[in-house]
């Protein structure tokens, strides 16, 4: 009897567990490290195992000698170079900073200027790609897309020095960090 109990027990729980919706899920943009499940650093195929668990069909797609894995259902995709993830995206408004960045959040003038301040001085690098700005911050780690005065995207790579070409910062005056990250 108390066998059955448990068991019965056992199986509810993992009902409830298994059923929660996809938003349910922890889903902080941790500059520097990843969003959710998704890490920067990780191997190419604990994050195709964590995006699966999301549910629905995962997209692949290449650039260049860049795999794209994204879930549709939860709104992130990451960037594997090597076998290994150098950028994870997301345009899911559930995933956030503790800040509150998240995308649907508005970017104003003021923001702008805040965005990736270091002891006063802004370190932001800024380049447009067709009707939106990609405004990224090296040392904290995160790209934010912007159109419209709102964030539509936000990406986590790694943190670095910018223009620090000895200790090999993908971030270079004059060149995207997409096309040079490592």
């Amino acid at each position: 009897m108390a066998r059955s109990m448990a068991a019965a027990v056992i199986g509810i729980l993992s009902l409830l567990l298994f059923a929660l919706p996809s938003s349910a899920t922890p889903m902080g943009i941790i500059p520097g490290k990843g969003i959710g499940p998704a890490f920067v650093g990780m191997r190419a195929g604990s994050a195709r195992a964590a995006l699966a668990k999301f549910g629905g069909r995962l997209s692949q797609a290449t650039q260049g000698n860049i795999q794209v894995i994204g879930s549709a259902s939860e709104g992130i995709s990451v960037w594997i170079r090597g076998g290994v993830v150098r950028r994870v995206r997301t345009v899911n408004p559930a995933h956030r900073t503790v800040t509150g960045l998240a995308p649907g959040t508005r970017f104003d003038a003021i923001t702008r200027e805040s965005f990736c301040n270091k002891d006063g001085v802004r370190a932001a690098i800024e380049f447009e790609r067709d009707e939106r700005s990609h405004i990224g911050c090296p040392f904290a780690g995160l790209i934010v897309e912007v159109a419209d005065g709102r964030v539509i995207a936000v990406s986590v790579i790694a943190a670095c020095a910018p223009f620090d070409k000895q200790h090999g910062c993908p971030w270079r005056p004059g060149f995207s960090p997409e096309r040079t990250a490592p």
